[in-house]
């Protein structure tokens, strides 16, 4: 079975998802800061160099929002 949701969350149990970001194209930066505060404290920013970053939100995060 070819499920794209299953390739990007292979377990329940994953410690973190990983969001991968070229800043150096148009509105990607603002994309980026728009995603970080939805995630809160649940997400933090790493960088890659060359204007490329990581997103990395921890699981169960969304929970924050919903509060």
């Amino acid at each position: 079975m070819n499920d794209p949701a299953r390739s990007l969350y292979p377990s329940r149990n994953a410690q973190e998802v990983w969001l991968l970001f070229d800043c150096r194209g148009r509105g990607a930066k603002n994309r980026l800061h728009r995603e970080r505060r939805a995630w809160g404290s649940s997400a933090t920013v790493e960088s890659l160099g060359y204007g490329r970053v990581v997103l990395v939100v921890r699981p169960g995060g969304a929970l924050e929002l919903a509060r």
